[in-house]
């Protein structure tokens, strides 16, 4: 169950967290999509950085997969139509949701399925969601590109964990699978739990799509995302231990 919700009013601040928490009573498996305010909202609007923070802060408490995408990192198509950059976003959110069902839903070769994906959300404390899709000549490029694609900042623990998906055709080698997992491994401080997935399609393919769930994220540290300026918009991010 996807909630997505603008953080800063009532309505939403209220409500992602409600029904976050009443969700986890269920099966379902919920996944709070959190849109944060831009930085001249939070520094001129007290009630709206308050509001935000403390839905933020309910969230981080509940942990599991939580969605904090940040307004401000849109700043990086400043010279765009806006219409055209609220599109971007869109389209960001909607890869996002879309990788994450197609992993769960569509078999693999290593599967990763909807019950093995709460079982490695249960003990990981609050995890994010990167995705990428890169050419198969440059494999360890796709955790560069997922981060540098992303709409949050954060910061991971000593005892971080990654589920890592990842899909190509039949042109895909262990060789090129062991390039993206130490990438994986170098950019995200050697989680000491590393969950794998592998599909693979009959025919050969340019390109290899990834899905990373990465947990461990350090307390506060999407609050922390909030008060921090923004980015530049060329080179990979930076993920701090």
């Amino acid at each position: 169950m996807f909630l997505l919700a603008g953080l800063g009013g009532g309505t939403g601040s209220a409500l992602l967290p409600f029904l976050a928490r009443e969700l986890r009573r269920t099966d379902a498996l919920p996944v709070p999509v959190a849109f944060l305010p831009f930085q001249v909202e939070l520094d001129t609007n007290s009630q709206r950085r308050t509001n935000a923070e403390e839905a933020i802060g309910e969230l981080e408490e509940m942990g599991g997969l939580v969605l904090a995408l940040a307004n401000e990192r849109l700043r990086r198509f400043e010279s765009l139509p806006m219409n055209r950059v609220f599109q971007l976003r869109n389209t960001y959110v909607h890869n996002l949701v879309t990788a994450l069902v197609d992993m769960v839903e569509a078999p693999s070769l290593m599967n990763v399925d909807l019950a093995t994906l709460k079982a490695h959300l249960s003990d990981t404390g609050v995890s994010t969601l990167l995705h990428a899709e890169h050419h198969i000549a440059e494999p360890d490029r796709l955790v560069q590109q997922a981060l540098s694609e992303s709409l949050l900042d954060f910061q991971i623990t000593d005892a971080g964990s990654a589920l890592l998906h990842v899909d190509g055709g039949s042109n895909f080698t262990l060789r090129t699978h062991d390039q993206v997992v130490r990438a994986v491994r170098h950019r995200f401080g050697e989680p000491k739990r590393l969950l794998l997935g592998i599909r693979i399609h009959p025919e050969p393919r340019e390109v290899l799509r990834m899905t990373a769930i990465v947990g461990g994220l350090k307390t506060r540290s999407i609050r922390q995302a909030m008060a921090a300026p923004p980015r530049a918009p060329t080179g990979p991010a930076q993920i701090r231990r």
